[in-house]
């Protein structure tokens, strides 16, 4: 479970950072958008595994 949390968090991280240097080179196309598309994906998989965590340590 905790690989899956530091997986997410980096691919997260790493597509946040895409993102906005994507938009700052090259303003809102559509690389731009898949890229923060995947950014969501990664956070609410992130989110999943987090909660996932927490109800199974209760």
């Amino acid at each position: 479970m905790n690989r899956k949390i530091i997986f997410s968090l980096i691919g997260a991280i790493f597509m946040l950072l895409l993102s906005i240097i994507d938009f700052v080179s090259f303003g809102l196309t559509i690389t731009t958008v898949s890229t923060i598309a995947i950014f969501i994906l990664f956070s609410y998989d992130l989110y999943k595994a987090w909660k996932l965590k927490e109800d199974k340590s209760k």
